[in-house]
């Protein structure tokens, strides 16, 4: 019961936003993604995270690179801006995979909880599916 009204509370949040200050603040971790015509789950052995703070920042590690940036929450709306990364060279297809996640996220056009994972959608059909992080 507490798990429902939890998720209950969340979505309202993220759906009704008149009021909201910001996205669910905690740790979360990449679960799925969609950049092209079907959707992969994350690529394997890498653990891409985004950690979501309540003062309007968030950042989180691709795999190969960690990044951070800015979010807020108008009418609405969700944007994410700022995004800076660190540059170190990875193999493929981590600099697709980077490219596309970061485009994803600054083009975001819907934010929603749906099956108790947040999940980040853009304009052309590319999400991101994230699920809490335990640690």
């Amino acid at each position: 019961m507490r798990t429902i009204f939890t998720l209950i509370m969340l979505a309202v949040v993220l759906t009704g936003v008149a009021g909201a200050q910001g996205l669910p603040a905690g740790k979360w971790r990449l679960d799925e993604y969609k950049f092209g015509d079907a959707s992969q789950h994350s690529l394997k052995g890498v653990d891409t995270t985004l950690v979501i703070k309540q003062n309007g920042n968030l950042g989180g590690d691709t795999g190969c690179n960690a990044y951070g940036g800015s979010y807020a929450l108008a009418d609405g709306k969700l944007a994410i801006t700022d995004i800076i990364s660190t540059m170190r060279a990875c193999d493929e297809p981590t600099p697709e995979f980077e490219k596309n996640y970061f485009d994803t996220l600054e083009n975001v056009a819907s934010v929603e909880i749906k099956d108790s994972a947040l999940v980040i959608a853009d304009k052309n059909g590319h999400f991101l599916r994230f699920v809490r992080r335990d640690k």
